[in-house]
């Protein structure tokens, strides 16, 4: 396989979108930085865990790829390629203005295949849409477009398999999330004052 085209992330799009999240995340920061101040353990967190996001973003950034072939697409990862031949191509939706809660909108594109799986996904935050467009254009799929601002549930009813569980139904995962790590919360303070 001769790779003809090759595809990159666009930096610009993703720290396009980390600024709009700072803007809620850094006085949340704050505000915990002032109320545990003496509490070396939250430093510690923050000194380990910024670092480690940062090194994974670095690394998708210098490994995810698309590549193109005569008869085949790859999506590259952190974890190795992805090989599609071009013929499983059957659709393609671009979904311009795609607003999840929290985060800024950006287009987004799936392409699946005749019998609705969904082939491949390129996030806006991190790809540009011109990539889309050579992508679908490359891949012989049939265009797809919804012009937003859509959420979820307008993605849900085009194309049911587009989206997770959790991205489809954002408040209720969120709401199951947060119960889960209230009842491991709840389950661990009874423990401790069990054994104590």
């Amino acid at each position: 396989m001769t790779i003809t085209q090759t595809l990159k992330p666009s930096s610009a799009n993703y720290w396009k979108g980390t600024a709009f999240s700072a803007v809620f995340l850094v006085p949340l920061i704050a505000v915990q930085f002032a109320i545990n101040r003496e509490r070396s353990t939250l430093w510690l967190i923050l000194i380990i865990v910024v670092p480690l996001c940062l090194a994974g973003i670095a690394l998708y950034f210098a490994r995810a790829r698309v590549f193109i072939t005569d008869t085949h697409i790859g999506k590259q990862g952190i974890f190795g390629t992805r090989w599609t031949p071009k013929s499983d191509f059957d659709r393609a939706l671009l979904v311009r203005g795609y607003t999840a809660p929290a985060e800024q909108p950006r287009t987004e594109l799936f392409m699946f295949a005749s019998d609705g799986r969904k082939l491949l996904r390129l996030f806006g935050r991190f790809w540009a849409e011109d990539d889309m467009g050579i992508l679908v254009g490359a891949t012989g799929a049939t265009p797809g477009l919804l012009e937003g601002p859509a959420g979820p549930a307008d993605v849900m009813r085009l194309e049911p398999t587009a989206l997770n569980w959790v991205e489809a139904h954002p408040w209720l995962s969120a709401f199951v999330i947060t119960f889960g790590i209230l009842a491991v919360v709840v389950v661990a303070v009874v423990l401790v004052f069990a054994l104590s």
